[in-house]
């Protein structure tokens, strides 16, 4: 049972008991946290515990304000003790969230010794740390020490600080700062008479040997963690204490250019349980110190890693079935999921106890979100969906990923795929980490009739769609029906400009920060998005519009143009499609511009999401599976009437289908070496979704090409060193 009490305390505490009818026991240590994580409420995911809270606000933004009802919210996770007993703590997606180290040096370097039998001593770090940061403290506390800790926001000296000090004679860790308050100008008006901030303090054991100390700095705000060892696995029963505190500061960290770890958005469970609040009265420098009485200290920075060797594609042993899972972000009744589910059941009837667990999340925000908090906390499970992007590069050189290329190579495949269906895959260094389970045209699809009763032709350039658009309209017609709400379709338009301009190296450069919307073919594609928005091309309040309304648009007649992928030729060339339109209904590929780089021949050809291998998972079950599936899903796949990612496979085409299902087909036989890559694949996560809203307003007319380009220029130069080192 869990409450909250005000009448003596603002404390939320627990009890427990086997039975709600009890009797109810009071634990030792029944306070979930301190004064400051209020109100709490709790969950369970997954069998896991969370405690939500709030880290309340102080009075006027100072140490000195009183607290205040309401604050920022924080989250710990609870672990259960072998006696029953609750422990409280970070939950590990969160510490693994921060990706980048920090570089912390101290003079004489680290493990140091702070040895002063009968005084203070503190070390101080050389550098100014962010404003937000996850460090890790591992103090081997001697027998007699009487005090030892951190130092937070440090003068160079160590004379002004905050502290987290451990007091092992005293069992308990406490949150103080110095100077404290002054009164008065005599020396009795220092504020001694207040130890430390008395309603924070956290009991705990602390005899001689090593213990943890965690700290997680956002802002104003800190949470700190104490446990005696570090923690294996969320499953751990060893107890860890946690204290939640705000930490305003009378002035605000410097700006500076150190690096630090980004605590992405995720779903469960939330990524930051400390959120910064915006102060405007803050400029303290920010500093790490250790102060101890006799102690031995090792602060670090969160990393990653394996210790899986990724090019392992040949484990050796004994194949022993179990379930495995696969992370998917497919339709969940997609010929992909459906031809591997019956796949793994066939491997299952000469594998009794093997299972093919498929955890689908077609929408892509929220699939990408649970990918990156699994990664975070090496849980990924033995397969996972996943496109080229920088995220997925970054697990691939931590090692999280079985080399692709040479597990193909391995089971003797690789050279029936497509060369273009691996090249959609493979990251700019042209390693290959996914394999692929589709391969796709995109056309621009057109309505004859209404092209004809506006008077206009088929554009030969790019740069004809504005003045083809303005005769649509003119005739009543909406000229291009899109997907906004799913953002990407639009994204697609700024693509193409740059890809007929500067080839598809233009958007590698473009994501370093190597190449800018400012220089010409950046330029050109700016310009060419506002005429399109200009000459209204896209149907009204398209941002709010999805997927299915768009079609609709088109298949019905009232858009005379679609771009869209062979992945809907059963809508658009098949007798599915409205009679009253099917006879008009053609496409053509991706227009040319004067001067082009790339051929007619060379446009959008995805091989769709990729599917990688988890090297820490990988062993003799999954080759031997993937091994089983590999071969026989491109045949299975061509059956259904879609483009194999292989060539050994012939596609069949349905016996409904018209003539422009064969046409569509064909294309695939005549495509050239390069290929126009999506940038939602391509650029960090937070250019990309910046970009995705700047284009909405460009389009909208809500701002201009050049602040656009200001702003978009701006936003890679301070993201991209972040995702591409």
């Amino acid at each position: 049972m869990v409450y909250s009490e005000f009448s003596e305390n603002f404390t939320t505490r627990y009890r427990m008991a086997k039975s709600p009818d009890g009797p109810w026991l009071v634990p030792d240590r029944d306070s979930i946290d301190g004064r400051a994580f209020y109100a709490s409420k709790t969950a369970e995911r997954d069998g896991r515990r969370f405690f939500f809270g709030w880290i309340a606000s102080k009075e006027g933004n100072s140490d000195g304000g009183p607290w205040q009802w309401a604050g920022t919210m924080s989250v710990l996770e609870a672990r259960q003790n072998p006696d029953g007993t609750l422990a409280f703590g970070f939950a590990d997606e969160l510490v693994d969230s921060f990706w980048d180290e920090v570089a912390v040096t101290f003079d004489g370097g680290l493990p140091a010794r702070l040895d002063v039998p009968d005084g203070y001593t503190a070390t101080v770090s050389r550098e100014d740390l962010p404003s937000q940061f996850y460090a890790r403290a591992v103090l081997d506390i001697s027998p007699g020490t009487t005090e030892c800790g951190l130092l937070l926001r440090s003068s160079a000296d160590g004379d002004s600080s905050y502290v987290l000090r451990l007091e092992p004679k005293r069992g308990r860790l406490v949150f103080d700062r110095w100077p404290r308050a002054l009164t008065g100008e005599a020396q009795w008006h220092v504020s001694g008479d207040v130890p430390f901030e008395i309603e924070l303090e956290r009991p705990c054991s602390l005899p001689p040997g090593e213990h943890t100390l965690e700290v997680i700095v956002d802002g104003d705000l800190l949470v700190a963690s104490w446990t005696g060892r570090w923690p294996s696995a969320p499953g751990s029963t060893t107890c860890r204490q946690a204290g939640s505190a705000s930490l305003p500061a009378k002035d605000p960290p410097p700006s500076h250019t150190s690096k630090y770890a980004n605590a992405p958005t995720t779903e469960y469970p939330p990524a930051s349980s400390v959120q910064t609040k915006e102060k405007t009265a803050m400029k303290n420098l920010i500093r790490a110190a250790a102060v101890a009485a006799a102690t031995a200290l090792a602060l670090t920075a969160c990393g990653g890693g394996s210790s899986t060797d990724p090019s392992n594609v040949s484990p050796t042993g004994e194949i022993k079935p179990r379930e495995i899972s696969w992370l998917l972000s497919r339709p969940a009744d997609g010929a992909v999921i459906n031809i591997m589910k019956k796949l793994a059941d066939d491997y299952a009837k000469d594998h009794p106890g093997f299972e093919l667990n498929l955890i689908t999340t077609p929408d892509r925000p929220s699939y990408i979100q649970k990918l990156e908090t699994l990664a975070a906390a090496n849980k990924l499970p033995e397969l996972f969906d996943t496109d080229a992007t920088p995220f997925a590069q970054q697990l691939a050189k931590q090692g999280k990923m079985v080399d692709a290329e040479k597990l193909l190579k391995t089971l003797d495949v690789y050279d029936d795929y497509r060369p273009g269906a691996l090249d959609y895959q493979r990251f700019d260094d042209g390693s290959l980490y996914m394999i692929p389970f589709q391969f796709e045209l995109e056309f621009i699809w057109y309505n004859k009739a209404l092209l004809e009763k506006a008077g206009v032709a088929v554009p030969k350039s790019l740069d004809d769609i504005p003045a083809m658009c303005t005769a649509l309209r003119e005739a009543g017609i909406t000229p291009i029906a899109i997907d906004g709400q799913d953002q990407w379709p639009l994204e697609r338009y700024i693509a193409y400009q740059p890809f007929r301009e500067a080839g598809p190296d233009f958007v590698t450069k473009l994501k370093k920060g190597e190449a800018k919307f400012s220089d010409p073919a950046g330029q050109k594609t700016v310009n060419w998005m506002a005429e399109l928005g200009k000459a209204k091309c896209f149907q009204e309040g398209f941002s709010a519009q999805g997927y299915s309304d768009a079609q609709n648009q088109f298949t019905s007649g009232q858009a005379a143009m679609y771009n869209i992928g062979t992945w809907e030729l059963s809508s658009l060339a098949t007798d599915k499609l409205d009679p009253a339109v099917r006879d008009d209904i053609d496409f053509f590929t991706l227009p040319t511009t004067a001067g082009s780089v790339t051929a007619a021949n060379e446009f959008v050809s995805p091989s769709g999401i990729g599917m990688a291998v988890n090297s820490k998972t990988y062993d003799p079950l999954v080759s031997d599976f993937l091994k089983f599936a590999l071969e026989k899903y491109p045949a299975e796949y061509a059956a259904t009437g879609a483009l194999s990612p292989t060539t050994d496979v012939e596609t069949a085409v349905p016996a409904n289908a018209t003539p422009l299902y064969r046409k569509a087909l064909d294309q695939a036989k005549d495509l050239g070496s390069k290929q126009a890559m999506p940038w939602d694949t391509q650029l960090d996560p937070t250019t990309n979704g910046r970009l995705q809203q700047e284009l909405v307003l460009l389009v909208q007319g809500n701002i201009t090409p050049e602040q656009f380009t200001s702003t978009m220029d701006n936003t890679i130069a301070q993201n991209a060193p972040k995702f591409f080192k």
